[in-house]
């Protein structure tokens, strides 16, 4: 449940309207990010990633977002495999 929120916070980052763009970076800032990350688990380096996008042009937080996201769905393999 927590990565669907996670997950659904990403997606707001690039969204085309203002306020679901707000509200996800007031929880990617939040302490309950890093709460939610760790509860999920996924990588520590996986919240200053996020955080950073939010400082990048539009373009390029679309960019970071989608790789982002292809990295949960298809996460790479233990062992560099």
């Amino acid at each position: 449940m927590v990565q669907k929120v996670i997950i659904r916070a990403i997606r707001d980052l690039v969204s085309t309207k203002a306020k679901e763009i707000n509200e996800a970076e007031k929880y990617i800032l939040s302490e309950c990010w890093v709460d939610d990350v760790s509860i999920a688990g996924f990588d520590e380096s996986f919240v200053d990633i996020v955080r950073e996008s939010i400082d990048l042009s539009p373009v390029q937080r679309k960019y970071v977002v989608s790789k982002i996201l292809s990295l949960i769905k298809n996460p790479p393999k233990k062992g560099g495999r």
